[in-house]
């Protein structure tokens, strides 16, 4: 049974004052929150370089059979 004296002494350990701490850190989130804009950026940059890729592939395509049809 915990009495009083023994949560006050708990709350005094080495273990409670480190848990302390680190549940009061706030630094480490900042970091990840940049960390989640950085790769949302990159995902959206990906997706347009894809896409884009994509529409020159299929223009420089239809450049091509264009080219074929006008030389045959």
């Amino acid at each position: 049974m915990l009495t009083i004296f023994s949560i006050r002494a708990l709350e005094k350990s080495p273990a409670w004052m480190l848990a302390k701490r680190f549940r009061e850190d706030e630094s480490g989130a900042t970091a990840i929150e940049y960390s989640l804009i950085v790769a949302l950026i990159f995902l959206a940059v990906l997706g347009a370089a894809r896409s884009f890729g994509d529409s020159s592939n299929e223009m420089y395509t239809t450049i091509e059979t264009e080219i074929d049809t006008a030389i045959n």
